[in-house]
C-alpha cells in the first residue's frame, strides 16, 4: 500500500511532541512492513527531500504565523503532484488544527483520512485580540476538517467526545467511517539494566545508592494541563515529611512558572528536555512515573512506562482512563497533591511481589493492545476499508 501522511511534528525536522512519537513508530512500522510511505511534514528549517527505502520526506519550512497559514497552503500546491508521482493510495494527516486548505478532497482520487489527537482550539487561553483571532482560526478550520474528511480515526474516545462537543456536533453530522485505533510504540527490550540505570540516575541529580532514594518521575512538557504544579506541591511536602523521596522532571519547558520563588523545592531536580536515550535511562532508574495530567487526548508516556515495567501514576481523565486500568496496570488520581501523596506513599508500602504483579499485569497489557506491531495492522486494516468504500463512492 502507499500512504501519504501530513504532520507538523516529525523527528529531525521540528520541536517534537505526542504527535511526533506517535507517527515516527508507525512509519518505522510499516515500512518494516513493505509499505510505500510520504510523510510532508513541517521544518524548522531548511531540508532537502529525503528518500529511503519504502520512505520519503518532504520538508516546509514554516515557523510561528506560517504554521497555521504558510504550511497548509504549500501542502495543497504540492501534494496533488506527490499523489501522482508516488501513486498514493490514501493519506492521512493530523491537521484537525487547520483551515482545509490541505484537504484532500482538491484531489479527489485519493481519500483523507483525519487522524484526531485533540483540539488546540480547546487548549488555547488568553483574552487578547491576537490569541482570540488564533482560537477562531483554528476552530472553524477543525470544525471544517472533521467534516470534510472521508474518514476519522481516534485515539481515544475520550479525545472524540471533547472534539464533538467542543465544535457543538452530534453522530448524526459524522457520516463517514470512524474507528478508534490507539496509538502504538515499539516494544523495545532492555538496553541497560535497571540496576545500571539507577547508578547514572543517581549520578545526574547528585545522590547516591547509599542515600537510598525513591525517585518520582516526570516526563513531558511543562504546561499547567499536565498537572506540574501538582508535582512542586507534592514534592514541598514530600520535602518535609519523608527526605527519602526525589522528583525528577524531564520535557522542555518553564518550570519556575510554578514556583512562587526562582527555587524548587530541594528534593526536585529538573533535567530540561533530554534525548531518548537519556529518557531511558530516567525511566528505568526510576521508582514511579508519575503523569498528573489534568487533560490527555491520549498519553503516550503510560505506554513507556508499562513497556519498561515502572509503576505508573496518572491523572483520572482523557485517554489515560482508557489505557490504565486502576489499581491493576497502575493507578489514577484525582487533581489534587493529597491524592498524588496518598498513591505514593501505597506504593512505597508494598510489598516487591504485589508491586510486581502490577507491572507485569501492565506489561501484558501493553503488548496485547499497545505494541504497534498490534496496532499498526489496525491501521492498515482500517485504510483498506476506506479505500474499498471511496472506491464504490467515485464509482457511482
Amino acid at each position: 500500500m502507499n500512504i501519504g501522511f501530513i504532520t507538523t511534528e516529525y523527528y529531525g525536522y521540528t520541536h517534537v511532541g505526542g504527535i511526533a512519537s506517535a507517527l515516527d513508530s508507525l512509519v518505522n512500522e510499516l515500512t518494516k512492513l513493505g509499505h510505500s510511505i510520504v510523510v510532508i511534514t513541517r521544518s524548522d528549517e531548511n531540508r532537502a527531500i529525503v528518500q529511503r527505502p519504502n520512505l520519503t520526506i518532504y520538508p516546509i519550512v514554516s515557523k510561528g504565523i506560517t504554521v497555521t497559514l504558510y504550511f497548509p497552503w504549500m501542502v495543497s500546491r504540492i501534494l496533488p503532484r506527490i499523489i501522482r508521482d508516488h501513486k498514493l493510495d490514501i493519506i492521512e494527516t493530523t491537521l484537525t488544527r487547520f483551515p482545509t486548505l490541505i484537504s484532500a478532497h482538491t484531489v479527489r482520487e485519493v481519500p483523507l483520512v483525519l487522524r484526531i489527537y485533540t483540539s488546540l482550539s480547546t487548549l488555547l487561553g488568553g483574552a487578547t485580540l491576537k490569541k482570540k483571532l488564533n482560537r477562531a482560526v483554528h476552530y472553524w478550520g477543525e470544525r471544517d476538517n472533521l467534516l470534510q474528511s472521508n474518514a476519522l480515526s481516534i485515539a481515544s474516545q475520550a479525545s472524540f467526545e471533547k472534539i464533538m462537543e467542543h465544535y457543538k456536533l452530534n453522530s448524526n453530522k459524522i457520516t463517514v467511517p470512524v474507528e478508534m485505533i490507539p496509538i502504538g510504540i515499539p516494544f523495545k527490550k532492555t538496553q541497560i539494566s535497571k540496576h545500571e540505570a539507577k547508578i547514572q540516575l543517581h549520578k545526574k541529580i547528585g545522590v547516591t545508592s547509599n542515600d537510598n532514594p525513591f525517585i518520582i518521575l516526570y516526563v513531558g512538557a511543562m504546561h499547567f494541563h499536565k498537572g506540574v504544579d501538582l508535582i512542586i506541591k507534592a514534592a514541598e511536602w514530600f520535602e518535609q515529611n519523608n527526605s527519602r523521596v526525589r522528583f525528577v522532571l524531564i520535557g522542555s519547558g518553564d518550570i519556575y512558572q510554578f514556583t512562587e520563588s526562582a527555587n524548587l523545592p530541594t528534593n526536585c531536580t529538573f533535567l530540561g528536555a533530554v534525548d531518548d536515550n537519556q529518557k531511558d535511562i530516567c525511566m528505568r532508574g526510576a521508582d514511579i512515573i508519575l503523569i498528573p495530567s489534568r487533560w490527555e487526548s491520549f498519553g503516550i508516556v503510560s505506554l513507556e512506562a508499562m513497556s519498561r515495567e515502572i509503576p505508573l501514576i496518572a491523572g483520572k481523565t482523557g485517554g489515560l482512563k482508557e489505557i490504565i486500568q486502576d489499581k491493576k496496570t497502575g493507578w489514577l488520581v484525582d487533581h489534587t497533591k493529597e491524592d498524588i501523596i496518598d498513591k505514593i506513599n501505597i506504593i512505597m508500602s508494598m510489598p516487591p511481589n504485589e508491586l510486581r504483579a502490577i507491572t507485569d499485569r501492565a506489561l501484558r497489557h501493553f503488548k496485547t493492545n499497545f505494541d504497534i506491531k498490534i496496532t499498526a495492522q489496525q491501521y492498515l486494516n482500517f485504510y483498506e476499508k476506506v479505500i474499498k468504500l471511496h472506491k464504490q463512492y467515485e464509482s457511482i
